[in-house]
């Protein structure tokens, strides 16, 4: 008897436990959400930088082209002056001869009244429509003393096109052929890199970045020269932990900064149409205080906004800069070979002068 109470409430307890698992899920499901969130492109440029980028260029634009219309409307006004002084000259010497020949005119018509006498036709004796005939020997007209040639105007400035809007207009095309420098756009750039370790694989990331290059990107070989900054202590990782070590391993107290000093640009393609180069930079990468040449491949384009974006990445060794890989208690060690890599944006500042070897 009591066995089967036993199972009767046993029973009872399950409908139950069923019931209150039921009524809890129906009410809490409207607040559950789940989440899938793919993971950041570390690479990636900020969206909203661009279009900042786009906006401060927009400005620089309209800048230069009011500079450039104020004093080119200034140099039209002086140049119609001009024209405008020499052809009323011109017309005042016109003007003056027309009189010269009327005052001549008249003085001849008198002479020739007074010396012909009753040899000229009486016009009240002509039948209509007849003509007067002049004497057959008028007296020949006096010399009138008319102007000369039209006074010449001594030109106070160089002589313009008389073309309207004859002045020119800053042009945005990019000036792929012409050796210019480009400075670094840090808030566009990222410099980082890709490592190994025997638990996960992880990156380290920074935006700070700086520095400027010279080169003209349609001959690369004639020169290239420039200094790639990032600051060391800013590389992040998503663990603090991790990112502490790495700052130590770095030395980033006695070397706040990782440099690249760009030497050479050696070119593999160059297509001047779609305005991309690709090839290997050479320079001096310096590491920890350590420093060693260096060939990175990369690719140089510019973008419709007249940037240019480079990527670039190279395998390097951290042992070769002096860089023990992390390893925590010998069991989570991180490999020697780390990929190391750039995304930069740039911008042309200005014309550059190179030297065959790329030395200012």
């Amino acid at each position: 008897m009591s066995q089967k109470w036993l199972q009767r409430i046993g029973l009872a307890s399950m409908v139950c436990a069923c019931v209150f698992v039921g009524v809890g899920v129906f009410t809490i499901q409207d607040r559950i959400t789940l989440t899938v969130a793919e993971e950041a492109d570390s690479t990636a440029v900020d969206p909203i930088g661009l279009l900042a980028d786009d906006v401060a260029t927009l400005r620089r634009d309209f800048q230069e082209f009011g500079a450039a219309l104020g004093s080119g409307l200034e140099s039209l006004s002086t140049h119609w002056d001009e024209v405008g002084f020499e052809h009323r000259s011109a017309l005042e010497w016109r003007l003056a001869v027309l009189e010269a020949q009327i005052e001549a005119l008249g003085e001849t018509g008198a002479l020739a009244q007074r010396g012909a006498g009753t040899d000229l036709p009486r016009t009240d004796l002509l039948r209509e429509g007849e003509v007067p005939r002049p004497p057959s020997d008028p007296l020949p007209a006096p010399a009138a003393s008319l102007p000369g040639e039209p006074p010449k105007v001594a030109a106070t400035t160089p002589a313009k096109s008389s073309g309207f809007l004859s002045f020119k207009l800053p042009s945005g095309k990019f000036r792929f052929d012409d050796p210019q420098r480009f400075q670094i756009l840090g808030s566009l750039s990222r410099v980082g890199f890709d490592a190994k370790s025997t638990l996960h694989d992880f990156t380290g990331v920074t935006s700070r970045v700086s520095g400027e290059f010279s080169m003209a990107l349609g001959d690369p070989g004639s020169g290239a020269h420039g200094m790639i900054a990032v600051e060391a202590a800013t590389l992040k990782t998503g663990v603090e932990g991790r990112d502490k070590e790495m700052l130590h391993h770095l030395a980033t107290e006695t070397a706040p900064q990782i440099t690249f000093e760009l030497t050479s640009l050696v070119p593999a393609t160059v297509e001047p149409v779609a305005m991309t180069v690709s090839g290997e930079a050479i320079g001096q990468l310096t590491i920890a205080g350590n420093s060693k040449e260096v060939r990175m491949p990369v690719t140089l384009s510019v973008d419709e906004s007249r940037r240019v974006a480079i990527s670039g990445e190279l395998p390097l060794k951290m042992s070769e800069f002096g860089v023990t890989p992390p390893s925590q208690l010998g069991m989570i060690k991180v490999e020697d070979t780390v990929r190391v890599w750039l995304e930069l944006r740039a911008r042309a500042i200005g014309p550059a002068q190179l030297s065959a070897k790329g030395s200012p």
